[in-house]
């Protein structure tokens, strides 16, 4: 019983009162990374090219927030619609200061620093416009690490010079044969 009381407990906590691992430099949280996935499959995170180009500085990108569509959770008839209701105005909040105070050209992103001005950043060291910026820059996977690709072709080179195909020789029979 003291299992599913504590799984339960588990459950109900809002994600901002859960204990973090502590980290010697920010990371981007996985829901943030979602978010930045919906927002611009939403088209409400864009990047301002003419404002890259008026900067001239190959180090800051320019992304526009645009505030996204509110839920609304009605009734509070028991006390978990209430805690559903202060989690969603929590959020709500949260989402309301990624845009506040947005300059007209979009938050200017620092891409090697990897900060932007917006008060969400400076509140948890990562938002969605930095996200945004450093997926759109450089190659990372839905958890925000970075993917590393092998573009090396396929063929090794023996001692004698000769350009052969990676992999089990061909001449070579099942790995279990007695031949």
């Amino acid at each position: 019983m003291g299992t599913l009381l504590k799984e339960l407990r588990d459950c109900c906590m809002h994600e901002s009162s859960r204990q973090r691992p502590f980290c010697m430099e920010p990371e981007a949280a996985p829901t943030l990374t979602r978010r930045v996935v919906e927002l611009v499959r939403e088209k409400l995170l864009l990047r301002n090219i003419e404002a890259d180009r008026i900067a001239g500085d190959k180090g800051v990108m320019h992304v526009f927030g645009y505030p996204a569509k509110r839920i609304v959770v009605e009734g509070a008839k028991r006390s978990t619609e209430e805690e559903i209701a202060v989690s969603a105005r929590m959020d709500v909040n949260y989402a309301r200061i990624e845009v506040q105070d947005e300059p007209l050209y979009g938050w200017p992103v620092k891409l090697r620093q990897k900060l932007c001005p917006c008060n969400y950043c400076f509140k948890f060291g990562a938002c969605v416009h930095l996200v945004y910026a450093l997926r759109a820059t450089d190659r990372m996977d839905g958890a925000g690490r970075r993917i590393l690709v092998s573009r090396r072709i396929g063929r090794k080179r023996s001692e004698d010079g000769i350009t052969t195909l990676g992999g089990r020789p061909r001449a070579i029979g099942p790995a279990l044969s007695v031949d």
